[in-house]
């Protein structure tokens, strides 16, 4: 799914919860949905890596910015939490 299509989905689920919270009706799509494609939505836009310097081993390493758990080099998404990755200035 491209970032596009998450975040028409996402408005679509928000504006159905809406719209049956205003007329007190219960439906299929409730607050839960509409978080979990908010969250969708938010993890792939991509994030700049986070670059952490290890002077005593001169060594660096690269953490995701959402979860900051270490991440491989040139990784696309994080692979703990799924965040997409931005390695632009890396």
């Amino acid at each position: 799914m491209s970032k596009d299509e998450f975040r028409d989905a996402y408005e679509r689920a928000k504006l159905d919860y809406e719209e049956r919270v205003e007329h007190d009706i219960i439906g299929m799509v409730g607050l839960y949905d509409v978080e979990c494609f908010e969250i969708l939505v938010k993890r792939n836009e991509p994030m700049k890596i986070k670059i952490k310097w290890d002077i005593a081993n001169k060594k660096h390493y690269f953490k995701c910015p959402n979860c900051d758990k270490e991440i491989g080099r040139y990784n696309k998404y994080c692979p703990r939490c799924g965040q997409a990755l931005d390695w632009s200035d890396s």
